[in-house]
Order: structure tokens, then C-alpha cells, then sequence
């Protein structure tokens, strides 16, 4: 097998290789990016998924901040029913003793008619402070399954959290395999312009075989003239 026989298997084998190799190249680019998609599109899920729950949050934070205001009013309303009652006591304990007797006292009323009253203000009383207890209640009752959604929300922005660690763990990899797919294309552009030398070299001898041809072809033709020559020269001088 001579030289050029050889270049020309050495150029198909060449050429092979590297349609095939561009092949799984092309594949390998392709998988990349839709990995890289697929990432990209559960980072921006999981990116609304938090916008969602950070939207959750602060409404759940506005309602705890009402429910506290209207348990800080409520508490007021307590106190003061409360300073009510012990003004209303110390009257009460004031005419005690002079109940029966018919006495006016500094606000213009019996001992009677403050006592009686005295008993009817302190049930209304109890009454008010019966239903501001209901009232505070129901607020802590309300308040309750804003804490359960709380936690619910805040394991929700947890597992958030890990997923988008493990995208960017995954963004990582493919990083590296862009990165690596980038030097082995790099490779390839190499092996390319290898194929592209060998062409040239191909041609260059496809090139000196037939200037050898067309050499050995002038010489074939000056031997048989020299040939016809010497014959005819041989025959002059018989």
C-alpha cells in the first residue's frame, strides 16, 4: 500500500470519526441545553412560588396585626369596666352602712337608690366583662389558624429554599459541562483543521502523481522515438 493509499484511508477514517463525533456532540449540546432549560424553568417556578408565599406572609402578618390592635382595644374596654366597677364598689361599701337610714349622699341619690344602682351597674358590668372576654376569645381563636397557615407557609419557603439549592447545584453541573462541552468543541475545531491539512496534502499528491504521470508519459514517448531512431540508424548502416 503506497503513500497516497494510505492518506486516502487515513482521510475516510478521519472523516468518519469526526461526522460522528459531531453527531454525538450535537446530541450532547442539545441535552445540555434542555437541562439548562428545565433548571431555568423551576428556578423561575420556584422563584414565583416564593413571591406567593412572601404575599401570604405579609397578609398573614397584616391580620395579626389587626387581631392585636383589636385585642389591645378590647383590653382597654377591660380596664376601664374594671376602674368602673371598684369606683362603683367603694360607693356601694361607702352607703352600706347607712342603708335604711334614708341618707343623701354627695351625689344627690339615697343610700337606697345608690345601692340598688350600685347592684345594677356592676351586673351590666359583669355583663360587659363577659363579653369582652368572649370577644378576646374569639380573637386568639381567630389567631390560631393564622399560626397553623404560618408554619405551613414558612415549611412551604423551607422546601423552597432546598429546591432552589439543588438548582443551583444542578446549574453548577452544567456549568461544568458547558464548560467541558466548550474545550471538547475546541478539540474538535482542532480535528477539524487536522482533516482540513490531510485534504490539502491529499490534493498536493493527487497533484505530483499526475505531473509523474504526465512525466512518465513524455518519457515513454522520447523512448519510443529514441528507439525508432536507433532502429532506423541500425538499418542504414547493414
Amino acid at each position: 500500500m503506497n503513500k497516497l493509499q494510505k492518506l486516502c484511508l487515513g482521510l475516510l477514517s478521519l472523516g468518519i470519526m469526526s461526522t460522528g463525533a459531531w453527531a454525538n456532540m450535537d446530541n450532547v449540546g442539545a441535552n445540555i441545553h434542555d437541562a439548562g432549560a428545565r433548571v431555568q424553568e423551576q428556578a423561575e417556578a420556584l422563584l414565583g412560588v416564593e413571591a406567593k408565599v412572601e404575599d401570604y406572609m405579609a397578609f398573614i402578618e397584616e391580620r395579626r396585626a389587626t387581631l392585636k390592635d383589636m385585642r389591645a382595644l378590647e383590653q382597654e374596654k377591660y380596664n376601664r369596666l374594671m376602674m368602673q366597677a371598684e369606683d362603683v364598689k367603694a360607693l356601694m361599701e361607702e352607703s352600706l352602712p347607712y342603708k335604711g337610714t334614708g341618707l343623701i349622699l354627695e351625689n344627690g341619690l339615697t343610700t337606697e337608690v345608690t345601692l340598688e344602682l350600685g347592684e345594677e351597674i356592676l351586673g351590666d358590668i359583669a355583663k360587659a366583662k363577659a363579653g369582652i372576654q368572649n370577644g378576646m376569645q374569639a380573637l386568639t381563636e381567630a389567631e390560631a389558624p393564622l399560626n397553623e397557615f404560618s408554619e405551613v407557609l414558612e415549611d412551604l419557603l423551607l422546601k423552597c429554599e432546598a429546591l432552589k439549592e439543588e438548582a443551583d447545584f444542578a446549574q453548577g453541573d452544567l456549568d461544568a459541562l458547558t464548560i467541558l462541552f466548550s474545550d471538547l468543541e475546541g478539540q474538535f475545531a482542532d480535528l477539524e483543521m487536522e482533516r482540513g491539512k490531510l485534504v490539502e496534502q491529499f490534493a498536493d499528491l493527487k497533484m505530483e502523481r499526475e505531473k509523474m504521470t504526465e512525466y512518465l508519459g513524455t518519457m515513454t514517448s522520447t523512448g519510443l522515438v529514441a528507439l525508432i531512431v536507433i532502429g532506423l540508424l541500425s538499418c542504414c548502416f547493414m
